[in-house]
């Protein structure tokens, strides 16, 4: 602040000369010329940190040496081969080579000479892996000054009581031993909320103003540690205003809420930028989706799906396609694009193979990127389902004469998940799909499928389907488990409804938490998934949780 103060004062002062003021590249030319110390201005409550060449001949009222250990200090390099030996060194006319042994001792006994008041000798008995390591032997030196050894073999009094030891686990001072304040309050802290900290205080003698200022941090340390363990609900108006005025939400942003609120806030809403490439499988992905998109629309041979008669025609086409999506894509010129276009290109022909061989059942595709909602390309606005939309699109949907419909919902992975997995694993976007073909196009609803293209031996569809169509998609070669009557797949559309409801009154009261996983009862419940990229902002398992019973009882 006073540097600050002096810039703004000197540069007032400039400008009072006019027409006579230095300009400013002859301004920038004259600080640039300047030199500054380093260490300058007043040293009193300040700690200097530097090595020992930096320091001698200097004073301090209190000194702190570090890394006193075997092999740091001194160091355990002077073994090795030297680049020229002494008689090279002494034919080209350079030094000899410096004892660096006796420079450690020569720099450790100028650090012993620094203090006027204290000096404490610090050193590690064991790595950060716990693996045990030896003090410098300077420090036995030190000893052997202040007193004799012991003559048996016991502990040597002197250094017992000139000693403070402190294990990896214990990370504050005990109550009676804090030095300062500050590191009593963190000593009462380390006993957890449930703790009788007046109590504590009075046991190491500690009244009077020192317990208010005490008990005062440490409530707001507890109320700043649970705002950002639950870092919601948000309570800026603006925000609230903000996130009430959204009219339609997109199938995989409610997943993304479901799945773990603080990770789509931070994700979705903050919207921080990728520093990284864009991954490859999200990548492979828009390039199946797009060329099966063209590729359907066209209907190379006639046929409205592969064929065995028309098979050659759409592989080839397909190919195509790749190469131009590819291409417009700006992809292509890294050996590593070039592989992962041919691995969509196989992807695609092994898939189309496979539909071939597949019967109808009199299901044919009927609708493709079947946009509704915000899109400019949208075919109907969005789906109203009582005071909060939906959007997106549609990969496909299959229809039979009868009006019935199947929505396809492509997936370039080796496992879909299944219909008694849907709230396991947060998924909602197929059913409200289905809901959204019934009203937007008209459709009966009688099935939902995820469909894998990744290269697995088994990749049969996985997701929902009526036992009044299973027959006739019998072709999908379906799970029992998948297939269930009428009224069971209108429960899980209502029940689908719900749940996303729910989730966007969560998110227009600003209710973020950690709060990974399905529901209580379900599996994965309040667990982080391996996949999420949010720990080192999130840091949800990295220290001790205190939540509330329902009683109000801390646990």
């Amino acid at each position: 602040m006073r540097a600050a103060g002096a810039i703004a004062a000197a540069l007032t002062e400039l400008a009072e000369l006019g027409e006579m003021a230095p300009r400013p590249e002859e301004l920038a030319r004259i600080v640039a010329e300047l030199r500054f110390r380093v260490w300058s201005g007043p040293v009193e409550g300040r700690a200097r940190i530097a090595d020992p060449y930096r320091l001698r001949a200097a004073r301090f009222d209190h000194v702190v040496v570090g890394s006193l250990q075997d092999g740091e200090f001194p160091r355990r390099d002077r073994g090795g081969d030297p680049f020229l030996s002494d008689g090279q060194r002494e034919t080209l006319g350079l030094d000899p080579r410096r004892d660096s042994e006796a420079e450690e001792r020569y720099l450790f006994h100028a650090c012993l000479a620094l203090p006027r008041r204290s000096l404490v000798l610090s050193y590690r008995d064991s790595d950060e892996d716990g693996a045990a390591t030896a003090r410098s032997p300077l420090l036995d030196d030190v000893l052997a000054l202040l007193a004799p050894a012991p003559e048996n073999a016991g502990p040597d009094p002197v250094e017992e009581a000139i000693t403070v030891s402190r294990d990896l686990a214990r990370v504050v001072a005990p109550l009676a031993e804090a030095p300062s304040e500050d590191e009593l309050a963190r000593a009462l802290a380390s006993h957890g909320p449930k703790a009788d900290t007046a109590g504590l205080l009075n046991e190491v003698g500690i009244a009077g103003e020192p317990v208010a200022r005490l008990l005062a941090r440490l409530t707001e340390a507890r109320r700043a540690e649970a705002a950002s363990r639950a870092p919601g609900p948000l309570t800026n108006s603006a925000a609230l205003e903000s996130l009430a005025a959204v009219p339609a939400y997109g199938g995989t942003t409610l997943e993304e809420f479901d799945v773990c609120s603080y990770r789509w806030f931070a994700g979705h809403e903050l919207d921080p930028q990728l520093l990284d490439p864009v991954p490859d499988p999200l990548v492979q992905g828009g390039l199946m989706h797009d060329a099966l998109d063209r590729l359907y629309k066209e209907r190379p041979g006639g046929d409205p799906l592969p064929r065995p008669g028309s098979l050659p025609a759409w592989r080839e086409r397909g190919r195509e396609l790749v190469a131009a999506v590819v291409a417009e894509r700006e992809l292509g010129d890294h050996p590593a694009e070039r592989a992962m276009a041919r691995r969509v290109e196989r992807l695609l022909e092994r898939f189309l193979a496979e539909e071939a061989e597949r019967e109808t059942g009199g299901f044919e595709p009927w609708l493709l990127e079947a946009r509704f909602g915000e899109h400019p390309d949208a075919e109907r606005p969005a789906l109203d389902l009582g005071g909060w939309g939906l959007h997106g699109a549609v990969d496909r949907v299959d229809r039979a004469r009868d009006g019935r419909a199947v929505v396809i919902d492509y997936k370039l992975a080796g496992q879909v998940t299944p219909r008694e997995k849907f709230e396991e694993r947060a998924k909602l976007q197929l059913p409200l799909y289905l809901l959204a073909v019934a009203e937007h196009w008209g459709a009966e609803p009688v099935g939902a499928l995820y469909h894998p293209l990744r290269g697995t031996s088994v990749r049969r569809p996985r997701g929902v389907v009526s036992s009044e169509a299973a027959a006739e998609l019998s072709g999908y070669n379906l799970y029992n488990g998948d297939v269930v009557d009428p009224e069971g797949l209108e429960e899980l559309l209502e029940e689908s409804r719900e749940r996303g409801a729910a989730i966007v009154a969560r998110m227009r009261s600003g209710e973020i938490r950690r709060d990974p996983g399905p529901r209580a009862g379900l599996r994965g419940h309040d667990v982080c998934p391996a996949w999420c990229t949010f720990a080192s902002i999130c840091r949800r398992d990295r220290s001790p949780r205190y939540e509330e019973d329902d009683e109000g009882d801390e646990r």
